[in-house]
Order: C-alpha cells, then structure tokens, then sequence
C-alpha cells in the first residue's frame, strides 16, 4: 500500500464519521423541535379546555381545533381538508378549509391578523415562539363566517 492509497482511505473514513455526526445532530435537534410543538399544542389545547392529547393524533387535531376555533357544534369543518384524496375540487376546498381552520385557531388566542397569517405558512415556529412567551391563553372563537349562526 503506497501514501496515496492510505490518505484516500483516511479521508473517506472521516468524511462517513462527519457524515453520521451530521445526521445525529440533524435528527437531535428534529427530535427537539417535534417535542416543543407537541407542548406548544397540548399547552394551547387545555388553555382551550380541550384534552391535551387530542393533539398529538392527525384528524382529531383538526377536527378539536375547528371546535376551538368555531365552537363545538362546528367541529365538522376539520374534517374538510380529508378532501384533498379527492384529486383537484377536494384538494382546492381541503386547502382552502385547513387554511381558514388554521387562521381562525389563531385569531381564537388573541392573535392578530398578522400572527395568524404567520401561522398560516409557520404554524410550529409560531406556536414556539407563543409558548416561550407563554402567549396562548384561550379567547374564544372570533367572529367569521359560521358567527351569524352561532347567535341564532
């Protein structure tokens, strides 16, 4: 074995070494970041009065924010953005009602528009930033478009 032949050796040995500490660190701070948004949602769903496990399980955290969000007898709507099976009308209305479950979750805590629109593309980092200042204490559903019905 000549010096060419061990340097090359060497340097595919530490290049795989920074490759798996890469990955960990990748996968640790990942791991980091998943559990902070699982506090920030089981934080903002008990603040609701809503059981905190309900947020960890995928369509039972859309259909129990829409309730958050529009009141209990309009949990239904969480249910819409299971249309986006249905290629291209149920993926445009699942869009569009994730959207507006989303943006009316927000304005629910107080949120402006602005933070709620935010929410709407950043929800995890909003929802971290929310609970590192300790800002989801729970409003009640905001006026929108099911609100007229809600008086009646």
């Amino acid at each position: 074995m000549n010096t060419n032949e061990i340097h090359t050796t060497t340097t595919a040995a530490s290049n795989s070494a920074a490759t798996y500490i890469s990955s960990a660190i990748a996968l640790i701070i990942g791991l980091i970041f998943i559990v902070l948004c699982l506090i920030c949602y089981i934080k903002m769903f008990t603040s609701a009065g809503k059981k905190g496990w309900k947020s960890i399980i995928p369509i039972l955290n859309t259909y129990t924010m829409s309730q958050i969000a529009f009141g209990n007898k309009y949990g239904w709507i969480g249910l819409l953005p299971l249309l986006t099976c249905i290629p291209v009308i149920g993926g445009i209305i699942g869009t569009i009602a994730n959207l507006y479950v989303s943006y009316n979750f927000a304005r629910s805590y107080g949120k402006s528009v602005t933070q709620s629109v935010l929410y709407l593309f950043f929800a995890p980092i909003m929802a971290i930033i929310w609970l590192a200042k300790r800002d989801y204490d729970y409003e009640g559903p905001r006026e929108n478009i099911f609100s007229k019905n809600n008086e009646e």
